[in-house]
């Protein structure tokens, strides 16, 4: 690795203390979707099984933000990141790019040799065509040969969890997954989704207010990432993101979280039981 790369600058916003006057309390302003981001978290808890996961891009952050609030009293603390990165194309990225982008991959997950014998680990990403996961595999394959690490137990542990626009489905209907070769290389199981209305599906990818701009790969390299933003849209999306974490927090919402794993096959195993206990008592 030839450097530390800068990282989008995010608020620890499961330690709302730490905010102080920045955001203002939320004084009963409807938060949107939150059923619906609610009911798409213990999904995405359930079916990407007992695993780490990490957040893609900034689609799902109110996911994660849920996650992030109702996880913070149990053993699961910690087991929800990001990974802040946008990804194009991996064709169209230079040789310094895609090392920069190992860089980045260095920073936030685990190292491969810790991926070989730590926890599974699950992405978690809105999806429409799949290209972000496919050069987000093939990044994260090309860090693990050069590193010489165990590829074939760490594509074992792999899990790609796309949100997906709920569609009317027929025999016909296209599934970003089928046509990828990419997803054949992965063990079975491998590719779970879990599909979110339409109209939230594009609130979420396109119209809501973030915590910072896009982390593309002409900003891989601006240091100005690293500080925090407290103005304009920024503003807004830590508003934003605030509300939700503390939504997660509430004792209904953890209830709703463990209403949606016991609803999943994922309750016959012990770690989900466990977890849905864990969240009802806070």
């Amino acid at each position: 690795m030839s450097g530390t790369p800068p990282l989008p600058f995010r608020w620890d916003l499961a330690r709302p203390d730490r905010l102080g006057p920045l955001v203002p309390p939320n004084t009963g302003r409807p938060l949107l979707w939150a059923a619906e981001l609610a009911a798409c978290a213990a999904k995405v808890l359930a079916r990407a099984g007992d695993a780490e996961l990490y957040f893609v891009g900034r689609s799902a952050d109110s996911v994660h933000d849920i996650l992030r609030g109702a996880l913070r009293n149990t053993s699961w603390h910690g087991r929800v990141r990001r990974l802040p990165v946008s990804l194009d194309s991996y064709d169209r990225y230079t040789d310094a790019e895609r090392r920069r982008l190992r860089e980045i991959l260095a920073a936030t997950l685990p190292s491969p040799a810790g991926m070989a014998s730590g926890r599974d680990l699950a992405f978690v990403d809105i999806v429409a065509e799949g290209r972000t996961y496919e050069s987000l595999f093939r990044a994260v394959e090309g860090w693990v040969g050069a590193e010489r690490g165990n590829w074939p137990v760490i594509r074992r542990g792999l899990r790609f969890l796309g949100l997906t626009e709920e569609l009317h489905t027929s025999p016909k209907t296209w599934r970003w997954w089928q046509h990828a070769e990419w997803t054949r290389r992965l063990a079975p199981g491998a590719i779970v989704n879990v599909s979110i209305d339409s109209h939230l599906f594009h609130y979420l990818g396109g119209r809501q207010s973030k915590t910072a701009p896009s982390f593309r790969v002409s900003r891989w390299w601006d240091e100005s990432v690293a500080r925090p933003s407290r103005e304009g849209e920024a503003l807004l999306g830590l508003t934003l993101a605030a509300g939700y974490t503390e939504f997660g927090a509430l004792a209904s919402t953890r209830a709703a979280l463990a209403r949606g794993i016991e609803a999943e096959p994922a309750v016959r195993e012990g770690w989900a039981r466990r977890l849905a206990g864990e969240l009802r008592r806070g």
